[in-house]
């Protein structure tokens, strides 16, 4: 499990790394009201397409992976959410204009309302990992 625990935080770092990176950008631009300034779009888009090949790696390894009974049907789970998660991020990452951005992050915000969004967690207990921390990407 010590090794499984290692294998699965180091493929999902780079993922909760990016999703840090944009928060940090979309705070920047934030409005108020779950708006953004679109004058950052450049910034956010690139952001958000970081998120999405970080997620698509991660999604790739999480299923290229034996892993433990104990862990197995979960991180198989987790990778398909993922993947959903990973098409909607590419989406918004292709947005150009004010209507777009809004349709393709009011969906992907919607996506991470799923039941599956704790999935990540219960991997994390059983694997005897704590809760994620900004410090992992330092």
């Amino acid at each position: 499990m010590d090794d499984a625990a290692s294998k699965y935080a180091a493929i999902v770092r780079p993922t909760n790394c990016a999703l840090m990176d944009y928060s940090a950008v979309e705070s920047k631009y934030d409005l108020g009201n779950g708006e953004v300034d679109l004058v950052g779009i450049d910034e956010l888009t690139t952001n958000v397409g970081r998120v999405a090949s970080a997620r698509q790696k991660a999604v790739e390894e999480l299923v290229g992976n034996d892993w433990p009974e104990e862990v197995g049907d979960d991180i198989e789970a987790l990778a398909l959410f993922w993947a959903g998660l990973q098409r909607k991020e590419s989406a918004v990452s292709k947005a150009t204009d004010l209507g777009t951005w809004n349709q393709s992050v009011a969906e992907w915000r919607g996506a991470t309302q799923s039941s599956d969004s704790g999935r990540s967690k219960i991997i994390r207990i059983k694997l005897g990992l704590d809760d994620f921390s900004p410090s992992e990407c330092d």
